[in-house]
This record gives C-alpha cells, structure tokens and sequence, in this order.
C-alpha cells in the first residue's frame, strides 16, 4: 500500500469521480469546488447546485438532493470526525443565512453529504446516543442521517458497490493487485478523452503503485494512458527540439501531462516544479 499521501491530490480526484457518478444526468448540476462560504477563507469542499429543484436524480448518491447539496470528503487516512460532521453542519447554516432575505434559502432545499472511506462508528455512535439522530442504510455504502435539521447521507466509498459505483469505490489506496490494473483500463478506454477519467486513474494509479509492481507482465500503464497524448505532442515536433534530448523531453512531456491530469494549475506547474512556462505551454495546448 502507498502511506505516502501527503503528496496526492484526492479532492480534484474526487471532484472528478463525482462528475463521473452524475455523468448521465449533468445537464442538472452545477459544481462549484471549493465554494465560498464568505469573503473569508471558508471553503466547502463541493457544492453541487441542481439547476431544476424539480427534476429528482436518479443516480444512487444523488436520490437525497435538493437544490443546495454541500458535499464533506474525508480521503482514505483520514476519519470521519464529530468535528467535520459540526463543521459541514455549521456550513450549511451560514450558507442558509447568509443571503440578503430571510429564509431566500429555505431549510429543506440544503443536504449535507458526509464522504469518507472507513464506516465512522465512534462518530455515528455519539449522533445516536448525543443526539437522537438515527441511522438508515439505504443500500450499500449509502446510509441517512434522520432526525437532523437538515437532510443527511453518509457515503462510505470502501461499502459502495462496485457495479453502481466503481470509481468512487476505486478511488483508494488499497486495491487489490488481481486483475485491478487490467480491469481499470477496461472501464477507462471508452471514456479516456475525458478530464475527468484521466485525472481520477492518474491519481488511483498514483495512490496504488503497487498494482504497477505486481502486474509485470503489462506494458507501463501510466504510458499506455497518455501514449495518444505524447504521441500528438512528438508529431508536432513539440518533444524533439528540447536540449537534454528526445527521451528527457517526453519524460518531461509525461510529467507535465500527469500533474495537469491531477488538477495542478500552469501557473504552480511552472513556478513548484521548474518547468518552464514554454514548455508547459506547448505541452497542454
């Protein structure tokens, strides 16, 4: 298993995966990452708008929302605590007021989604005993939080099917090497001109090099994913004039395709990495 995750960008993933999950039903939603709570910096972490309060969704972890949908993720490592659970709670409450009218936001147009990998039983235990609230499993991976002021579920990515949802149950660190890699691939080829694919199996691939260890037998998979890339990049002559020769300059190519991929910036591409804005330039035009 990677432990190194200080250096892994899960919330871009997890933005993307979460376009992925609503992918047949985006005409609804708008998704504002990192949303602005004030001018002060208080960020949710996502907040997903349904563009229609009217049309019910119906992707499995999108049936509870109404308009105003905040989204809580807690990457794996990282537990669901009573903490996040108040400090979502309390985003949701200044969100609802802090309009210009009274009730402009009504109450029951706000859901609260908790993400998390681990099933949060220290957390749950005291919402039951503290605070009456009551925990329903929906299906898999899904529970409601009743009882609440607002309308709750809970998402435990490592709970969550396979078949409903594989790439939020992917989006971990701990995967099993058997057949993982090949059968990524698989899902991956009919959508890999998507962003959003590229960057959620660049970041799987990262948090789990392991699969990459133990799969031998198959070509690097990182340069299977971004071999239509590099190669439009080589035919445009963009690769082969560089100083250090052709094979740095399409590691270097590579590299700055997967940081793109990962959600990094041009800007923090050029000014955290030293590459040059040049390159990055032609890289990514």
């Amino acid at each position: 298993m990677n432990t190194q995750d200080g250096n892994l960008q899960w919330h871009p993933a997890f933005s993307a995966v979460l376009h992925i999950e609503f992918e047949d039903e985006l005409e609804h939603l708008y998704f504002h990452d990192e949303f602005p709570l004030s001018r002060q910096p208080m960020r949710m972490d996502i907040l997903i708008i349904k563009k229609n309060p009217d049309i019910q969704l119906r992707k499995n972890i999108g049936q509870i929302f109404r308009t105003y949908n905040i989204i809580e993720y807690k990457p794996p490592g990282v537990s669901l605590s009573l903490n996040h659970f108040y400090k979502a709670y309390g985003y949701a409450c200044f969100f609802q007021s802090d309009t210009e009218k009274e009730c402009e936001i009504e109450p029951d147009e706000i859901t609260i989604t908790y993400v998390c990998y681990h099933y949060p039983r220290k957390l749950l235990k005291c919402l039951t005993l503290s605070m009456n609230i009551s925990v329903r499993k929906k299906e898999a991976g899904i529970y409601y939080l009743e009882g609440t002021f607002f309308k709750m579920q809970l998402l435990v990515t490592s709970r969550l099917s396979s078949e409903q949802n594989y790439w939020l149950s992917h989006l971990r660190n701990n995967l099993k090497p058997k057949g993982t890699v090949r059968d990524l691939l698989e899902h991956y080829e009919i959508k890999r001109n998507s962003p959003y694919y590229q960057a959620v199996v660049t970041l799987i691939l990262r948090a789990n090099e392991h699969l990459l260890k133990e799969e031998r037998n198959m070509l690097p998979v990182l340069e299977e994913i971004f071999a239509d890339e590099l190669k439009r990049l080589e035919e445009r002559g963009v690769i082969a004039g560089e100083k250090k020769g052709l094979d740095q300059g399409i590691e270097l190519a590579k590299t700055v395709l997967r940081l793109s991929q990962n959600g990094i910036s041009p800007d923090d591409i050029v000014s955290k990495y030293n590459i040059t804005e040049d390159i990055v330039k032609k890289v990514l035009s």
